[in-house]
């Protein structure tokens, strides 16, 4: 007794699997590319300068009302900081002019006085 009885089942199943396999193939190679758009149509934030000749910084405000650790504001800056990069890359001349003019390291004073 043969393995396959028949040649003709032998043929049939050689020629869907070859058939699977190319269209597999043709379909992966030429499929679109994902759309690499960071951010999606209204997730904008509230407030966006509208004129690209403005000053852009990255203002970070925390309040230390919240009594959090040094370490948890630490990451929620760098969330935060990581946030603005990634909004940025969609518009690479304005990413351009932030990195030139926006990178002043400055240490403001509480807002608020000690009680």
């Amino acid at each position: 007794m043969a393995l396959i009885p028949s040649t003709s089942y032998f043929a049939i199943f050689s020629a869907g699997t070859l058939i699977g396999a190319a269209s597999a193939y043709f379909i992966l190679r030429f499929r679109h590319a994902p759309n690499t758009e960071i951010w999606k149509n209204g997730m904008e934030e509230r407030y966006e300068f509208d004129d690209p000749k403005d000053e852009y910084r990255l203002i970070m405000a925390i309040r230390n009302d919240l009594k959090m650790q040094k370490g948890k504001v630490a990451a929620q800056c760098g969330h935060a900081a990581v946030a603005a990069y990634a909004k940025a890359l969609n518009r690479p001349k304005l990413l351009k002019r932030w990195l030139k003019y926006g990178f002043v390291w400055e240490q403001c004073a509480p807002l608020l006085p000690k009680r």
